[in-house]
C-alpha cells in the first residue's frame, strides 16, 4: 500500500480517499498493513464483528498499547469491582437465602454464574477490538485542528503523536507477535514487498533498552505466519 505521506515534499494525496488511507497508516504506525484494509472494510459498511488474538490473550495491555486508555483501564476496573465486591456480596446473599443446609450448593451456583459474567469482556472485546480501534483512529484524525490543514508537517506530527503506539507497554507487542496464530495467502513480505523473503522485526521493550527479534519466512502459494498483528 502506497503511503502518500512517504515523501513529505511530494504532492499531496490526490483524493480524499487517498488522504484518509495515508492518515490511517500514519495514525496506526506498526502493523498498518493489517489494520488499514480492515478499516477500509468498516468504512464501506462491512461487518465490525471479528476476532483479534492479542486482544484475547493480553486484553488490557493491548488496549493500552494502542492508546485506548478507557477500554484498557475500564477492563481492569470491571474485573476488580466484580471480584472484590459483586461476587462476594452475591455469594453471601445466596448463602444466607439458602440456609445452612444448601449454602455450599448456592455458593457454587452463584460462583459459576459470576465466573461467566466476569469472563464476558474477555470474549466480547476481542470480537470488536478491530472496530473499536478503527473508531479510536477515526477520532484521532477527526481531532486534528483545522488550522493544520495547510501545514502538512504539523498535521502529520499531530496524527503520529496522538495515534501510533505506547512505548510503555511495547513488550506486549513482542509477546503477542511471537505467537503463531494463523496463515496468510500473501506470498509477499509486507515490509520488503519481495516474495519468499525472510523478515526480521525488532522491538524495544519499554525503557529497559532490551530488544527481541522475531523472524517470518514466506514461501510458496500458502505461507505460515509466525507473528500476530497487535
Amino acid at each position: 500500500m502506497q503511503n502518500p505521506y512517504a515523501h513529505s515534499q511530494g504532492p499531496a494525496p490526490a483524493t480524499p480517499e487517498d488522504q484518509l488511507l495515508a492518515d490511517y497508516e500514519l495514525a496506526v504506525g506498526k502493523n498498518a498493513e493489517y489494520y488499514v484494509p480492515k478499516f477500509e472494510e468498516f468504512d464501506k459498511g462491512g461487518s465490525q464483528l471479528g476476532w483479534h488474538w492479542p486482544a484475547f490473550f493480553i486484553t488490557t495491555p493491548w488496549f493500552l498499547y494502542r492508546k485506548m486508555w478507557g477500554w484498557g483501564l475500564g477492563n481492569v476496573a470491571y474485573f476488580w469491582v466484580m471480584l472484590t465486591f459483586v461476587a462476594p456480596v452475591a455469594m453471601g446473599i445466596a448463602a444466607g437465602a439458602a440456609g445452612r443446609g444448601n449454602a455450599t450448593s448456592a455458593i457454587m451456583t452463584v460462583g459459576v454464574v459470576m465466573a461467566v459474567i466476569i469472563a464476558i469482556p474477555w470474549f466480547v472485546l476481542p470480537m470488536y477490538a478491530n472496530a473499536l480501534y478503527w473508531r479510536q483512529i477515526k477520532r484521532v484524525i477527526r481531532n486534528v485542528p483545522k488550522s493544520f490543514q495547510d501545514q502538512p508537517d504539523k498535521r502529520m506530527n499531530r496524527i503520529r503523536r496522538s495515534g501510533s503506539t505506547s512505548s510503555t507497554v511495547s513488550c506486549n507487542e513482542v509477546r503477542s507477535e511471537r505467537l503463531n496464530f494463523g496463515t496468510s495467502s500473501d506470498t509477499r513480505s509486507p515490509t520488503t514487498n519481495l516474495p519468499s523473503a525472510a523478515v526480521t522485526k525488532r522491538f524495544h521493550c519499554g525503557h529497559a533498552g532490551t530488544s527481541v527479534s522475531t523472524s517470518q519466512t514466506r514461501s510458496g502459494s500458502a505461507s505460515m505466519s509466525t507473528w500476530v498483528h497487535s
